[in-house]
């Protein structure tokens, strides 16, 4: 009833203020989700560039574990979204969505893959690529990943330990690996002569 109703409405503004208030209604007050999720799809139809809608249906979809809709609708996000934190934000959510909930890893790991270009330090993707590499069995890919990790330990979180410590890691997978090896020596050998100068 309410479809035809709105069918007969000229005015596009009204008609999706009036669409988005079904779907609020459906979602708040009668605990409608899949009702309050078509509502939704319809205003995408009369504005398909509104990141709020999207949101909301994102939230609907995750609500109802409608995983592959929510991996569209994350993707139709992040196309839309100017700003690159945003962005990285979208590619996290829908990351987790493929590797957690649809168990696609090399859709996952593209998505990380994104997220890092735009913010090549980011602690969460770092450790999730780590992750899928290893489920992959890609241990050079790995190792790049693990020495960039340990780079961000030493360089700029000035955490000798746990740069060691990945560093050791990528020995552990790559035995010899040169980078892997200068680097650590360099730690061991600051350490070394920090402890020296320190001796009472």
């Amino acid at each position: 009833v309410y479809a035809e109703s709105l069918d007969s409405i000229a005015d596009s503004a009204l008609k999706l203020e009036i669409t988005l208030k079904l779907g609020s209604l459906c979602a708040e007050r009668l605990d409608q989700a899949e009702q309050a999720i078509i509502w939704l799809k319809r205003a995408l139809e009369l504005d398909s560039r509104n990141l709020e809608i999207m949101e909301s249906l994102a939230g609907l979809q995750t609500k109802t574990g409608k995983w592959p809709e929510l991996a569209e609708t994350l993707e139709r996000m992040i196309e839309l979204s100017t700003e690159n934190e945003q962005k990285v934000i979208l590619l996290d959510r829908l990351a987790h969505v493929f590797n957690d909930q649809m168990y696609e890893n090399e859709k996952a790991l593209r998505c990380y893959k994104q997220l890092l270009i735009l913010d090549p330090n980011h602690p969460t993707g770092l450790r999730a690529v780590e992750q899928i590499y290893e489920e992959l069995d890609d241990f050079d890919s790995l190792s790049d990943n693990l020495r960039r990790q340990a780079e961000i330990f030493e360089d700029e979180l000035i955490d000798e330990v746990r740069a060691a410590g990945t560093y050791r890691e990528i020995l552990r997978l790559r035995p010899g690996h040169l980078p892997a090896v200068t680097a650590l020596e360099r730690i061991l050998r600051k350490r070394h002569d920090f402890f020296q100068r320190h001796q009472p």
